[in-house]
């Protein structure tokens, strides 16, 4: 940090007289209250979770950029989501916060510098993202925000722009997790009766999480509905912003649906709400809608019930479920042979009695391998279910974790929970998505397979390519050393970029860039949008040959 700031110090130096002659906006290396912050959530356009002063005493807090105003455009939101998340940034307090307005939630404001001479609070307004927040016009950089204004206005960008339109305009949308049918055929396109009840259904098992999520309720709902209806659709509804459609789509009851409708846009007329709950005494149906609304940005919900399959009890399995105490054992049981689960839908061919409807339902309550940077706190304690603990020994190891994000690496997790515990969950952890690879064993050469796996010739010999391996029990060779490198299926919505090579010696590396595109923007949800890609690169038959072994969740 302290060379950091030796650099900062020599920059300064040399453009101290830029800016007072230029641009008196330009950072100012001689203020006391400059820190160096990295962005970890983007909660609004301008406000954003950060861990500030690193190298020192990292904080983490909440900080609002002064003199901005987004009124929680989408835009501004992606603009913010894909251009400044993860990244170190320069936060200047300025030098007259006494004459701040005061921050209704508290939240420190600050001006963020991307260098000494690009400020992002300027920059939004400047490609009118933003308009210029007047509550801050006794701020030393007011008027510099506000000439960034004028010209967004007088060139016509963004929420200036010609044909009268605007960022802040809303659109239509509904809540999938609240909607009546009639309401999700009368907005949706090309969705009739069947489609929006298959939505209900699914939504009344598991609720949605994401928007994307709702591809997983029906095969119809593929990528060309879904393309078709994603700015209409959201899985949780700002209340402070949402319009009026969306906000009736929070009631259940059309009897009922006026009155409350009537009585939250009232309540927010001539209130500033501050947390959920305040709507509480305003409707009867506050606790259904509850999960699904929010007083930010956000776009989706974290599934608080996830739980680890490799390592959670039974218990823990019911508990996140509607699956039956039998299936849970039956799941627990395949542990018993030392086979680590690669991915969800492996449970199906293990000799358990889940079935696919009950995986298409339940699916997004577990995960194989654990992110233990963005584990909620119910899936960190399920990584210690292997282990006779008391629950609530279980939950100060996770507490422990989570103190101690963010990870680097696995083996840092040793000086957290100590090395006997790291040993026993390293297998079923991760820290970044997507870096766990494994060879398909139905779908490498006998080659690949045999060196992979380090198999002895005597196994070699035993291994038969020709064979569909469903589970452990038609293998000829000791998978109990090598359980960690190989898959019965393979998860193209999860599988690492080396892993989709694995697949096949012919799969070239177009499809496996066009197969990262798509998945990225919305999950595979059939074996239709899989042949898509493949159709696209004019390899059907390189299709045909590992289609069997591709699974989705």
């Amino acid at each position: 940090m302290k060379k950091f700031f030796s650099v900062l110090l020599i920059v300064s130096i040399c453009f101290i007289n830029i800016g007072t002659v230029g641009a008196s906006y330009y950072l100012d290396f001689r203020e006391d209250n400059i820190t160096v912050a990295r962005i970890i959530e983007i909660i609004d356009g301008e406000v954003f979770k950060v861990i500030d002063n690193l190298g020192n005493k990292p904080t983490e807090k909440i900080v609002r950029l002064i003199g901005v105003n987004t009124e929680s455009n989408q835009e501004a939101f992606d603009y913010a989501h894909n251009h400044l998340l993860g990244k170190n940034f320069i936060l200047s307090r300025g030098s007259n916060q006494n004459k701040l307005p005061v921050d209704r939630n508290n939240f420190e404001q600050v001006y963020l510098y991307l260098e000494y001479n690009d400020l992002l609070n300027l920059n939004l307004i400047e490609m009118g993202l933003a308009k210029v927040d007047d509550r801050y016009s006794q701020t030393e950089r007011y008027h510099y925000l506000k000439r960034a204004e004028e010209y967004a206005k007088s060139n016509l960008i963004g929420i200036w722009n010609e044909d009268g339109s605007s960022f802040f305009e809303q659109k239509n949308r509904v809540n999938i997790n609240t909607a009546s049918q009639t309401q999700l055929m009368n907005l949706l396109e090309d969705t009739n009766a069947y489609m929006a009840s298959r939505i209900i259904n699914y939504r009344n098992r598991n609720p949605f999480n994401s928007i994307e999520e709702i591809k997983f309720a029906d095969h119809l709902i593929n990528h060309n509905w879904f393309n078709k209806n994603r700015d209409k659709i959201s899985v949780v509804t700002n209340v402070k912003y949402a319009n009026e459609y969306e906000l009736q789509t929070l009631f259940p009851s059309a009897s009922n649906q006026k009155v409350a409708l009537d009585s939250l846009v009232h309540y927010r007329l001539f209130n500033d709400i501050k947390t959920i709950e305040d709507l509480k005494p305003i409707t009867r149906d506050y606790s259904y809608f509850e999960r699904f609304i929010t007083l930010d940005n956000k776009r989706s919900i974290q599934n608080e019930n996830i739980i680890n399959i490799n390592t959670a009890t039974a218990k823990e399995i019911v508990d996140a479920s509607n699956l039956s105490a039998s299936i849970a054992n039956q799941i627990v049981d395949v542990r018993k042979h030392n086979y680590i689960y690669k991915n969800v839908s492996e449970i199906l061919h293990f000799g358990t009695n889940v079935t696919s409807v009950d995986l298409q339902f339940e699916h997004t309550n577990f995960t194989a391998f654990t992110n233990i940077n963005t584990a909620s706190l119910n899936e960190l304690i399920s990584l210690f279910g292997r282990r006779e603990m008391y629950y609530n020994t279980k939950k100060h190891f996770a507490e422990l974790i989570v103190k101690a994000r963010p990870i680097y690496k696995e083996e840092d997790l040793v000086s957290v929970i100590g090395s006997s515990l790291y040993n026993e969950v390293r297998p079923y952890i991760i820290v970044e998505d997507n870096t766990k690879t494994f060879i398909n064993i139905n779908l490498a050469s006998k080659d690949l397979v045999v060196g992979y796996l380090k198999l002895t010739e005597d196994e070699g010999k035993r291994f038969n390519p020709n064979v569909f391996y469903r589970n452990t029990n038609q293998l000829q060779f000791d998978y109990k050393k090598s359980v960690g490198l190989f898959s019965f299926y393979t998860n193209i919505n999860t599988a690492s970029k080396e892993e989709l090579f694995l697949l096949h010696k012919d799969i070239t590396t177009k499809i496996v860039e066009d197969i990262i595109a798509f998945r990225k923007d919305q999950p595979f949800t059939s074996i239709d949008e899989l042949n898509y890609v493949f159709n696209n690169n004019n390899a059907n038959v390189l299709f045909n040959s590992i289609r069997n072994y591709i699974v989705f969740y």
